[in-house]
Parts: C-alpha cells; structure tokens; sequence
C-alpha cells in the first residue's frame, strides 16, 4: 500500500518544497493550509508529474482550534500514514507589547498547541501503519529527480534558527519556535520507541514569502557576510537526506547549512551578559 504523508503550511516555500519532494519519492499526500487555490496549485503540480499521486486537501488556518481539531481527526483515522511534518508558521516584527492578545495567541496555538495535538493524532496512526502487514514502511523513489531511496516514518516539526535567538522584539515568535526544539527532543525517546524518527528542522534564513508578511526589501534578502540565504528546495533536500540516514536515537535538531551552524555556534559562545547588552540596545533603537 501507498504510505501517506502530511505537510501543514503546505500552499508555498519549505512545505510546498516537502510536498513535491514526498510525492516524487513515493507518497500519497494530506496538504494543509489556509490558501485553497495555493493548494490546488501544489496538488495540480504534483498530479501532473504522476497521475496514481493521491492528494487530500485540508483549507482552513491552523490558528483555529476547530480546524486543528478536524485535520488531528483526520490524521487519527487515516490508514497507513507514516510522516507528519509541521511546518505551518509565521513570524511578525511588532514588539511584544504591541502586539495585539489576539495575534500572540493565535501564534502560541499555530506554533505550540496544534503541533502537540497533531503529533499526538499522527503517531497513534503511524504506529498502527507500521504495525499493518500490507502497508510499505517507506516510500520508494519514482523519479530520476530522487536521490535517496525514500523516508523512514517520521514526525518533523519545522523550527527556526531564530530559536536559539531570543530577542526582545519577535519575543513570541523565537519563544515558540524555541519550545519546537525541547518538544522534539523531549518526545524522541517515545517516539524512538516506536520505530519513528524525529526531526526539529531549524532553517536559517530561507527564500519564502515568509519574509513579505514582515516586509522586508529584496536589498535585505541577500547573503551578506556569514548570513547565508538558501532555496526552499535545498532546505528540503538536506531535510529529507539527513531524515533518510538518521538514527533513531540521533540528535533530532538539524540546522541545515555550515554557515548557520556556525552562527549557531557562535551564539552560545556570547556571555549572558553581553547578550542582555546587544539585546537591550536592539529595542531600545525599536522603540
């Protein structure tokens, strides 16, 4: 049987890239997200490329509890499931205390809570996969564009290199994506235990239309120094390679990119002290 993967935050850049990538490699699909005609887009696209492609699409936004409530059912009740990637996000530029309740809450429910009731809904349902005797525990490749064989069954939540960042004015954004990181480590040794492996995706700077919700100038999305920009589908493909050769028991955090783990690297490196420094002169120039 076809093995089915889930990508939220599925209409454009890294979860668009997972969709095609996964449906190349062998899977049946479930794409979320709040843009249908983005997602007829991705399903059309992937249709074309092999007609036998099963694409389930699931319109709604993730900020909702309702309609996380309807895709964690979905995920409960779907047979031979075998990945779920959380990808969908956003982030914002407004200072903590400007910022509206409604918007921090909406962000701590797309970021926190529907990634914990997603994983709890997807790994029941993967485990029974994997437990069937007529479902295929991997997909394998259909595509001369593939270079791995297919994906173990996995559960990737998709992070940020900004979690190992916290600053003061996207405090609630680096805050969550930074609670990504613990969940996924936290959950590894259960998840292990299952024969499913774990991944926390942490990108550094990427080119999506994430960056528009933030209006940022083309001028400011070029690589500069150690700040290096990657493609959507490169992300992906280091994901994915990383994904097809991991122990279950290793480190789930990946940071795809030398330059950014270098970065990540030298964070840890600066002193408390110095970081309060940086951190308070950056919003003080915000306010």
């Amino acid at each position: 049987m076809t093995p089915v993967a889930c990508i939220t935050g599925a209409t454009s850049g890294i979860g668009r890239a997972y969709a095609l990538r996964l449906a190349r490699s062998g899977f049946d699909l479930i794409i979320a997200g709040r843009r249908e005609e983005k997602l007829q887009e991705v399903a059309g696209e992937i249709q074309r490329e092999n007609t036998s492609r099963q694409v389930q699409i699931i319109i709604g936004d993730l900020t909702s509890p309702a309609t996380v409530a309807e895709l964690a059912e979905r995920l409960g009740k779907t047979p031979h499931l075998m990945i779920l990637i959380h990808n969908a996000g956003y982030g914002h530029r407004t200072p903590f205390f400007e910022t509206d309740p409604d918007e921090l809450r909406d962000m701590a429910v797309l970021h926190m809570e529907a990634a914990v009731l997603l994983v709890r809904a997807a790994v029941p349902a993967i485990t029974a996969s994997l437990r069937s005797d007529s479902t295929e525990p991997t997909g394998a490749a259909t595509s001369p564009h593939d270079s791995q064989p297919g994906c173990p069954p996995a559960v990737v939540l998709v992070s940020s290199l900004a979690a190992f960042t916290p600053m003061p004015g996207p405090a609630m954004y680096t805050s969550t994506k930074a609670y990504l990181v613990e969940l996924g480590r936290a959950l590894q040794p259960e998840l292990a235990a299952r024969g499913i492996t774990t991944q926390v995706l942490c990108p550094g700077f990427t080119h999506t239309d994430f960056h528009d919700r933030l209006d940022w100038s083309q001028d400011r999305r070029r690589s500069r120094g150690l700040l290096r920009w990657m493609a959507a589908d490169e992300v992906v493909d280091r994901s994915l390679k990383r994904l097809c050769r991991a122990s279950l028991r290793r480190p789930p955090v990946f940071i795809p990119g030398v330059t950014n783990r270098l970065l990540r690297g030298l964070v840890r490196l600066v002193p408390h002290r110095v970081y309060l420094k940086i951190a308070s002169a950056g919003s003080a120039r915000a306010q």
